[in-house]
């Protein structure tokens, strides 16, 4: 093969950036930066690893550090500021100089061949965003994360083929790859709370696909105590709505799942777990409804801020 033909050969191949944004991850980000050099490499060119911390007051930083002196490829950005996820994502698109943004919450695990599924799509250069599949982690540790568990089980059977996954609700929020053009032109509101959504509207807006990656696989953990259910419910409950209004986002041209689907996911896993199923679906809808009594004042959430729960942290 002549240098010439090696030169464009190279050129062909897909540069890829990975970004972790971070908030106190003491315990998890050695593991995921582990999980993310050890990726198996088809395909694409890994050029850097970048960990973006938001205001960390434990070891997250002094464990980056260590493990980018032994290698150079994992980078760190440090403004000692906490600004949550949307400020950082801002910070991520401006640093992202790849063809291809892979985002990953640094409180999951994956498989070696997460990256490679996620940026295999921009092969059409329609493509803007790639979501992964998040998955529950098992076995459960509680009697209420078994629930939960069932009831992430019944929300996948009914989302995840529905208008070919093309659909909001395949957006999780945890794990996407963004195309660098559709990164260029997409700026997170200040005090957005919840990502997926809003990645979803713009690569409808721009007129770019959104293409849910069923392969790529991210497993997360459920919470495992009332305490912190009621806080995310609150949280999703009220965040929601405000977010919804204060970015004028229509859903009229958003593919919303029907009620009747939702009811014969219900039947069908009903048959396969009646007793977890039944229970998770309830346990969802008396948190949903005592966030909605209680109301929502914590006023971190004004500044687009997360609640840390600490029992989802060890996927």
């Amino acid at each position: 093969m002549s240098a010439n033909v090696e030169s464009e050969a190279v050129k062909d191949i897909m540069g890829v950036t990975i970004a972790i944004p971070a908030h106190n991850e003491e315990d998890g980000i050695a593991a995921i930066l582990s999980a993310a050099l050890t990726q198996d490499r088809r395909g694409y060119v890994l050029e850097r690893i970048v960990v973006i911390l938001d205001g960390c007051t434990d070891r997250t930083e002094e464990i980056v550090k260590r493990i980018s002196r032994e290698n150079p490829i994992v980078e760190l950005a440090c403004d000692g500021r906490r600004l949550g996820k949307s400020a950082r994502m801002n910070e991520m698109f401006r640093l992202n100089r790849s063809d291809a943004l892979v985002v990953i919450d640094a409180d999951l695990a994956f498989a070696p061949d997460l990256v490679a599924e996620l940026v295999a799509p921009f092969s059409d250069d329609q493509v803007g965003v790639v979501a992964a599949n998040n998955r529950p982690a098992l076995p459960p540790r509680t009697v209420l994360e078994r629930l939960l568990i069932a009831r992430d089980a019944w929300w996948y059977d009914v989302r995840h083929d529905f208008n070919g996954g093309d659909n909001p609700d395949n957006s999780p929020g945890q794990c996407y790859a963004f195309s660098r053009k559709f990164a260029e032109t997409l700026v997170f509101p200040d005090g957005l709370m919840h990502d997926h959504e809003f990645i979803y509207l713009m690569s409808m807006e721009f007129g770019m696909k959104f293409i849910f990656a069923e392969r790529a696989k991210v497993i997360y953990r459920e919470v495992t105590n009332w305490k912190e259910l009621v806080v995310r419910a609150r949280r999703h409950a009220h965040v929601d709505a405000v977010d919804m209004a204060r970015f004028h986002f229509d859903k009229k041209d958003i593919p919303v799942i029907p009620t009747g689907r939702k009811l014969v996911g219900i039947v069908r896993m009903f048959f396969r777990e009646p007793i977890p199923v039944a229970f998770g679906v309830m346990l969802l809808i008396a948190a949903i409804k005592i966030a909605v009594m209680m109301g929502d004042d914590n006023p971190i959430h004004s500044q687009g801020l997360w609640e840390r729960s600490e029992s989802t942290k060890h996927a």
